[in-house]
């Protein structure tokens, strides 16, 4: 990694910590391209063989880089968008990391069943004050929006607010701070997001980055299949693979009774898909995985 030069291919915000900051380096490290080592402090960087700047921020300062044009393109959460956004970015691309979801939670002893149960007047925390404050609007409650920057689950045991308006992955830390959640407000994951005037200048470059992303994304579910099958059986292979992507036969030199099958295959299916094989009498069953899937 070096400092930027003039010639760079895009510049990309991207998570400098926090929950989609894991998810951002493996995705663009299958990708080929290179992250600052951990612990490393350079917030810009580029990677000199590819040619990507990469602009390490917090989640929320990304939609700012991406409105101004200091940024081509970002990554971060859809939430980060529907908060930050106000309709000057567009979404490109879902990522399949970073899933949650931002909930209204409120303390287990309380009786409170539904959000529209919260008297008027209630005091919802949250680091979402815009997304949070148009819900209860969309329910007809008056509430007392109480921002916070962090730790929103402590919000009801210090006594700033009745109910909180947070992020929520697995529940666990709702349960472990005495809470529990009402209902999900919106639902979120990473996205890839760039400006309107960046997309109709810089449309090719990033129709490439995303073809890129997509190449990786794409091949994480799939694995690649390749087993002997005796000749005779290519019918009963066939119906076994229905579906799959592409299968390939091959003759496999100096042998007459087994054949070469290549083919992709989603890998939720390897479990009931292999026995059915090993029926038919093949053998050399192998399987790998797929780092980049092209269609």
């Amino acid at each position: 990694m070096v400092f930027l030069s003039a010639d760079y291919r895009l510049r990309i915000a991207i998570p400098g910590r926090g929950r989609l900051r894991d998810g951002v380096e493996k995705l663009l490290s299958v990708a080929g391209i290179d992250l600052p080592p951990p612990g490393d402090r350079t917030l810009v960087s580029e990677d000199e063989r590819t040619r990507y700047q990469l602009q390490s921020v917090r989640a929320r300062d990304i939609i700012g880089l991406v409105k101004s044009g200091s940024a081509d393109i970002g990554i971060t959460g859809r939430d980060i968008v529907m908060e930050y956004g106000n309709g000057a970015v567009s979404e490109l691309m879902e990522l399949d990391f970073g899933k949650c979801s931002l909930c209204i939670a409120v303390p287990e002893g309380s009786t409170v069943t539904d959000p529209s149960q919260l008297p008027d007047g209630v005091r919802v925390a949250t680091m979402f004050p815009n997304i949070t404050g148009k819900f209860f609007e969309q329910i007809g409650r008056r509430v007392q929006i109480v921002p916070v920057s962090g730790t929103t689950e402590a919000a009801p045991m210090i006594g700033i607010a009745d109910a909180i308006s947070d992020i929520v992955e697995t529940g666990t830390t709702l349960r472990s701070n005495g809470l529990r959640s009402l209902c999900v407000v919106a639902k979120s994951t990473a996205v890839v997001v760039t400006g309107e005037s960046t997309l109709e200048r810089r449309r090719e470059e990033i129709d490439e980055f995303l073809c890129l992303v997509r190449s990786v994304q794409d091949a994480r579910s799939k694995r690649y299949l390749m087993v002997n099958v005796p000749s005779g059986s290519e019918i009963e292979v066939r119906r076994l693979l229905r579906g799959m992507e592409g299968p390939t036969f091959m003759r496999i030199s100096g042998r007459d009774d087994f054949f070469a099958l290549h083919a992709v295959v989603e890998s939720g299916e390897l479990n009931a898909l292999i026995p059915g094989l090993k029926a038919l009498g093949c053998t050399g069953i192998l399987v790998s995985r797929i780092e980049r899937l092209v269609a």
